[in-house]
């Protein structure tokens, strides 16, 4: 199975993009914003292609177990130079992240704040995760993350 998340919009305090499994659109994603200089928790991860497996420990497992009656462990992107327990998650803003992608089902976007916001976060992830959870159980599972400059050469080279 391949989850994909293209990125479409990269702003000074967070990075939205569409979020995909096997080609079939689940939604919208919210990141941290992109840094040259990584913070802890602060910064988006490095796109690239990564395994996704499910972690069974940790106070975040720990607090889905208890929320979701079909959670079974954390979707955890794994081998991320420099970066570690980065899953898909629920979540409303930036300030959620620490570094996780959040799910939903759309956003908007505060132009005085200069942050967006998540909507339908946990109906969306719930979606995601119970699409996912079967092949992560018993296949492999890569999330391939693409920035905006990348689309938009694939873009290119289609109409070209």
């Amino acid at each position: 199975m391949e989850i994909t998340v293209l990125r479409f919009l990269s702003a000074a305090n967070d990075s939205l993009g569409h979020l995909y499994v096997d080609y079939e659109w689940m939604g919208v994603t919210l990141e941290d914003e992109q840094r040259l200089v990584k913070i802890p928790q602060e910064t988006r991860i490095p796109a690239g292609r990564y395994p996704v497996e499910l972690r069974k420990a940790g106070s975040l497992h720990d607090r889905y177990k208890e929320r979701f009656d079909f959670h079974q462990g954390m979707l955890h992107i794994r081998h991320i130079p420099d970066f570690t327990w980065v899953y898909f998650h629920c979540g409303l803003r930036e300030s959620h992240t620490a570094g996780c992608i959040l799910v939903a089902d759309g956003f908007s976007r505060s132009c005085l704040a200069g942050y967006a916001e998540l909507s339908n976060s946990v109906e969306a992830y719930t979606r995601f995760y119970e699409k996912v959870l079967p092949a992560v159980l018993t296949d492999e599972v890569f999330a391939t993350i693409e920035d905006e400059i990348a689309i938009e050469g694939l873009l290119k080279r289609r109409i070209a």
